[in-house]
C-alpha cells in the first residue's frame, strides 16, 4: 500500500520519471501496480486510480489477466518479436515484455526500439513493462 501511495503522489504531483524499477519478493503484486500506473498514465481522463472506462483504460483492461496464459498460446517455437507483438495486444501505446523460455532476447528489445520510436496514438505517452528485466541477454 505504500508503494501505490507513492505512485499515486507522484502521478497527481506530474512527477513520473522516465523509468521505474519495481523490485521485492515474488508474489508482492509489483506486476499488478505497474499495470495500474500504466494504465493511469494513459487514462484519457489524466486521474489516479485510473477510470477503467475511457477508450484508453477499456484496451488495456486485457492485461489484468495473467500475461504468461498468453505465452503459453504461442508454444515454445516462437521468436522474441512474435511474443512481443502479441503481448502488446489492442493498445497501441503499451506494451509488455516477458522473457522468451529464460531470457529477454536480443530482438525483443530491437522491437521495443521501433515501439518506442513511434508517436502515441490514443494517449501523450507511451508505456513498456519489461518483466523480470535481470533475464535480459544483450
Amino acid at each position: 500500500m505504500k508503494a501505490r501511495l507513492f505512485l499515486e503522489n507522484m502521478y497527481k504531483q506530474g512527477r513520473i520519471p522516465n523509468a521505474i524499477l519495481f523490485y521485492g519478493k515474488e508474489g508482492i503484486g509489483k506486476r499488478e501496480i505497474a499495470l495500474e500506473l500504466a494504465q493511469a498514465i494513459l487514462c484519457l481522463k489524466n486521474q489516479y486510480p485510473p477510470c477503467g472506462s475511457c477508450p484508453s483504460c477499456e484496451l488495456i483492461k486485457d492485461f489484468f489477466s495473467t500475461p504468461e496464459e498468453k505465452l503459453r498460446v504461442f508454444g515454445e517455437s516462437s521468436y522474441g518479436k512474435e511474443i512481443f507483438l502479441y503481448l502488446q495486444g489492442d493498445h497501441p501505446d503499451f506494451i509488455c515484455i516477458m522473457p522468451e523460455k529464460t531470457e529477454i532476447r536480443v530482438d525483443q528489445i530491437r522491437a521495443l526500439r521501433d515501439f518506442v520510436y513511434i508517436r502515441p496514438a490514443i494517449s501523450n505517452k507511451k508505456v513498456v513493462i519489461i518483466q523480470n528485466a535481470e533475464t535480459m541477454n544483450l
